[in-house]
């Protein structure tokens, strides 16, 4: 217990002094506890930042996590409805491309199906004829389902697959008779519009589109503006604390006829992008993942609301004991207090700001309660405070609102070191009184 203790505090120590030689991500953790655009967005629960998207489309729905932080170059209306408009000719030009290729796709069926087709059943009818209780069961005029199939198979073990491997065998030659090749070569010869009918892309586009909204809600709910974000995502690129995660999809909406263009290096060229056609400044949208420090920070459960007050507590030479194991819990920060041989401990909590009001206000009483376990435990240790707070990712207003009509805390050694659950907006001021 105590090596692992040692070895997490040796850790994060280290990052506090990565932290100090890096300026850009340095001044992000100032701005998140000065109150900044930067805390009202960043401080919010990986699983809200990065929100999971199904898509109920057919022929199944399927799950994808957000893209990481989105850009938008210009308002995200005018964004919606340059892709409305991109996508509207795309589709046109998509037609026409698929009516193109299905021709040609027809073409290789009408000179392969039926071929095929006879060596697939051929294929079946051998592995049939070969083992009595599949022929027992085929002959049966009961339907064939799972459970009957199993009475007869209990495992493949007799089935060598002879048969289909034979048929794996013929088709390389049967491809590469005349006709069928003439058909394959008319199909592969020009491949534009083969590939242009799959338009492998368009998922990635999507779901890019999906991570911006479901991003624009975040920002609705934490009050931050569309201008604002944008500054901080460029400060965040700037400081090379986010990295590329899909394509930069730009398109002009003064020649939608270009479509779209896409970079495989967005943080190569200047934002917004300019139309490679008229050098007008062109519509653009992308997504950015954490990396280095920026992505080591929001790693941990306490994510960047433990960094920055580690942090803080780390500038202002309070020389915190991360990680104490204290009557069998782990404290997040312990460190001197201005009375003499008492202590102040500092916990934080990162909550899901995006759930119900009441939600919310649960998983406070929660916190409320382990940080009067935690006042009770260094008690029973010897350990005197004299303050204790628990710093959470709600800014001070919402705070108060979630908290609003709830009892307060009764406990007498809570009341002692005044305990009480912190905004990370007041932190310096609680440090400082």
């Amino acid at each position: 217990m105590k090596e692992r203790q040692n070895r997490a505090a040796q850790t994060i120590r280290s990052f506090w002094r990565r932290c100090d030689k890096n300026p850009a991500f340095a001044s992000i953790l100032k701005d998140i506890l000065d109150g900044k655009a930067a805390g009202r967005v960043l401080l919010v629960a990986v699983p809200e930042l990065f929100s999971t998207v199904v898509h109920k489309g057919s022929p199944f729905p399927h799950v994808f996590r957000s893209r990481g932080l989105p850009y938008w170059s210009h308002r995200s209306f005018a964004v919606s409805k340059g892709l409305e408009e991109v996508a509207a000719h795309q589709a046109a030009e998509m037609r026409k491309i698929q009516q193109v290729t299905g021709r040609r796709v027809q073409a290789v069926q009408e000179v392969t199906r039926d071929e095929f087709r006879d060596q697939l059943v051929i294929a079946v009818l051998k592995t049939i004829q070969g083992n009595s209780d599949l022929r027992t069961l085929v002959t049966n005029t009961e339907t064939i389902t799972k459970s009957s199939l199993r009475r007869v198979v209990k495992d493949y073990s007799a089935f060598t697959g002879k048969e289909f491997e034979e048929l794996l065998a013929f088709i390389p030659g049967f491809l590469l008779r005349p006709k069928q090749k003439a058909a394959i070569n008319r199909l592969t010869l020009d491949l534009d519009p083969l590939v242009g009918s799959i338009e492998p892309d368009h998922l990635r586009r999507w779901m890019t589109g999906q991570t911006i909204e479901r991003f624009l809600h975040l920002l609705r709910e934490r009050r931050v503006s569309e201008d604002s974000w944008r500054d901080l995502l460029m400060e965040l690129l700037d400081g090379e604390l986010v990295g590329p995660s899909v394509p930069l999809y730009l398109w002009c909406r003064r020649c939608p006829g270009v479509g779209f263009m896409v970079s495989s290096m967005p943080l190569d060229c200047t934002l917004p992008p300019r139309c490679p056609s008229y050098g007008w400044v062109a519509q653009a949208i992308s997504a950015y993942a954490p990396t280095g420090l920026l992505r080591e920070a929001m790693e941990p459960t306490d994510g960047l609301l433990g960094a920055a007050v580690g942090w803080v507590l780390h500038t202002q030479k309070l020389m915190p004991q991360p990680a104490r194991i204290v009557d069998g819990r782990e404290c997040d920060f312990l460190f001197k207090s201005a009375s003499v041989g008492k202590k102040t401990f500092l916990e934080c909590k990162m909550h899901h700001v995006l759930s119900p009001r009441e939600n919310i206000r649960d998983r406070l009483l929660e916190s409320r309660k382990q940080l009067c376990d935690h006042i009770h435990g260094a008690l029973d240790r010897k350990v005197h405070l004299s303050r204790a707070a628990c710093v959470v990712n709600l800014s001070a207003a919402q705070l108060r609102r979630a908290m609003k009509g709830t009892p307060p805390e009764t406990d007498s050694e809570f009341l002692r070191v005044d305990a009480q659950l912190l905004s990370y907006e007041n932190l310096r001021v609680w440090l400082g009184a």
